[in-house]
């Protein structure tokens, strides 16, 4: 930034005062000043351009680095005139350089000092002059008169972590429970973890533990209904109490440990593989109808015009909100289903089914399949065994196992089903896995559980855990 002495301001005032008059009006993300302070008022800021350092690997495999450039305008500047404070609501991309910044606008009424960057005192402010941000730095705005001055804090933030990328962390390993366990199913209840597992003797157990800090060294039995043990696959939270199928009868505990009851349901069930909206959905004893219930007790068919195509083998649901309404979710029910072979073998196929369903009562709609045609190709729903779904920064992903006990790349649709291709959630390798399922807490982290090997992995993408900065202020109501 070029220096200026400060008994050059005071010549300057009157000569800067018409080519610096305000531009612009007030922004939606700014307050209105009062009649007072309106002729020394910063109304609007945007950044010029900037260089971000990128890093790369040359053909050698050594760390190269290059520059490219920022667009400033693409990361707006809130101004809050309550707290004068100016600051960047997007923070720039990691490696941007701020130690030289310009601006290309910065309207004020009159001429600028800021403060130097290492030494006592101010200079003048030029928008053109490169700038050093690397600290908040303070701005005195004066009015074209130069009777009124206000002073000013401008922040520029820079991300330290790149958005899209995603870093897993070893939660915990050769968990006891988890090696002994034939299939797990996790989900998250507010904070609290619960991770219900199938031993060995074919009995349910759960692991109940805050997600803070979570402790999975304790397990207890899950009361069987009867002499039936709690179908692990379909353990669901639906209004405050735990839903669970024993023996095709769907039964009810205030817990999710013990007191199950049978519902006297009107239908026998497989299992409870979702709860949305109101309703439970599950899929028929006989595999060939899709049930929907308010209460566990009264369930209502939901029409299906290809019931031989419903999965039997390695189901597994998701549900996903809508990008552009929020009453409206899309439900899959993905899986294995049964047709003939040229010789009348049994040939197991990969099945999609989507409901759309509007939490407003407004609309209904039906289960509709979706063709897995040959023109998918590579991007066809893959058949994994112990297949796992979430929905997760606006996608349905996908997690399994192959033959081998090692985990499937994560695969990822973003137009709720019809197609699929291995996405941004990368794995790390793991092996030695008898069953898998993933769930998602309040703060966007994605847990992994391994039956078998016993390990239990957390990660998220960098952006679902930034702060969203607000862009409007208001002066507070005087009493």
């Amino acid at each position: 930034m070029k220096k200026h002495p400060l008994s050059f301001l005071l010549t300057l005032l009157a000569t800067l005062t018409m080519s610096l008059q305000l531009t612009s009006c007030l922004s939606d993300d700014t307050t209105a000043p009062t009649a007072s302070d309106r002729d020394c008022l910063v109304s609007n800021v945007v950044l010029g351009t900037l260089n971000r350092e990128m890093h790369t690997l040359n053909s050698a495999g050594e760390d190269s680095t290059y520059i490219i450039t920022v667009k400033g305008s693409m990361y707006p500047m809130a101004i809050d005139q309550v707290k004068n404070e100016i600051w960047n609501v997007d923070s720039l991309p990691v490696g941007t350089d701020i130690t030289k910044v310009t601006f290309a606008i910065f309207n004020v009424p009159g001429p600028c000092l800021i403060d130097k960057h290492h030494e006592e005192g101010d200079t003048i402010f030029a928008i053109a002059d490169s700038t050093d941000f690397t600290r908040e730095r303070t701005i005195t705005v004066y009015s074209s008169d130069a009777v009124y001055s206000r002073k000013y804090t401008l922040q520029l933030r820079v991300h330290k972590e790149e958005a899209d990328s995603l870093v897993w962390h070893h939660e915990a390993e050769k968990v006891n429970a988890l090696k002994e366990a034939q299939e797990c199913h996790p989900f998250f209840v507010e904070n609290t973890l619960y991770l219900y597992y199938r031993t060995t003797d074919g009995s349910t157990k759960v692991i109940v533990t805050d997600r803070t800090d979570p402790n999975l060294t304790a397990p207890e039995t899950v009361q069987p209904f009867g002499t039936a043990a709690i179908d692990v696959r379909s353990v669901t939270v639906h209004g405050g109490r735990f839903f669970a199928v024993a023996e095709g009868r769907p039964v009810v505990s205030d817990n999710g440990k013990d007191g199950w009851t049978d519902l006297n349901a009107d239908a026998q069930a497989a299992f409870i593989f979702a709860a949305a909206g109101d309703s439970l959905y599950a899929l028929s004893a006989d595999y060939r109808r899709i049930v929907a219930s308010a209460n566990g007790t009264e369930w209502k068919e939901s029409y299906v015009d290809l019931p031989d195509s419903l999965p039997q083998k390695n189901v597994a649901a998701v549900l996903c909100a809508s990008r552009l309404n929020e009453n409206a979710q899309s439900l899959l029910l993905t899986g294995l289903a049964p047709m003939k072979g040229k010789n009348d073998e049994t040939i197991w196929a990969s099945r999609i089914w989507k409901r759309d369903l509007d939490n407003s009562g407004i609309y209904s709609t039906p289960w509709m399949l979706l063709p897995q045609t040959t023109e998918l190709g590579d991007y066809a729903f893959p058949n994994l065994n112990s297949p796992t779904m979430i929905s997760y920064d606006h996608a349905a992903h996908l997690l399994g196992i192959d033959g081998e006990g090692n985990l499937t790349p994560c695969y990822s649709s973003a137009d709720n089903g019809r197609t699929w291709s291995p996405g941004n959630l990368r794995f790390p390798v793991q092996s030695g896995v008898r069953a898998v399922s993933m769930t998602v807490d309040a703060d966007q982290y994605v847990w992994i559980f391994c039956a078998g090997s016993g390990d239990v992995w957390r990660g998220r993408i960098n952006r679902l855990g930034w702060k969203e900065e607000p862009t409007e202020f208001h002066s507070p109501k005087r009493q």
